[in-house]
């Protein structure tokens, strides 16, 4: 019987919740460097998820939020990152609400990354096989 405490995922489970958290709460509906960012987190997972088989690299996580720090911890300050919570526009003043389907420009808007990262670990979590 598995712990109901830990979950096993693969770099696949953290990409795909990554990938479509993205999507969700870009601006624009293709986010620049998605791709990237996914084979930046692929590579690292590679050499860092130890649980698997060599072939699928996989990684026991002891709830959501260490999901989240391992994530913090490999993408902090990558420049995707850096670049979707920056507004397009370059505007510095406060925050405005955009809306891909009206409101102010997208151009205006950026990621909130720390909402990103959390909302990946815990469809990642959610989503994970006992």
């Amino acid at each position: 019987m598995s712990d109901p405490n830990r979950r096993l995922l693969t770099s696949s489970d953290i990409i795909g919740a990554l990938a479509c958290w993205a999507v969700r709460q870009h601006p624009f509906h293709k986010p620049d460097g998605l791709f990237e960012l996914c084979e930046f987190i692929c590579s690292r997972a590679q050499s860092e998820f130890k649980d698997g088989a060599p072939a699928l690299p996989m990684r026991w996580f002891d709830e959501e939020r260490a999901i989240s720090r391992w994530l913090n911890d490999i993408l902090d300050g990558h420049p995707t990152l850096r670049a979707w919570n920056t507004p397009k526009s370059g505007h510095t003043q406060q925050h405005v609400f955009t809306s891909r389907y009206g409101g102010p420009k997208p151009e205006d808007d950026f990621i909130d990354l720390d909402a990103l990262l959390w909302n990946t670990a815990r469809s990642a979590w959610e989503r994970a096989d006992l």
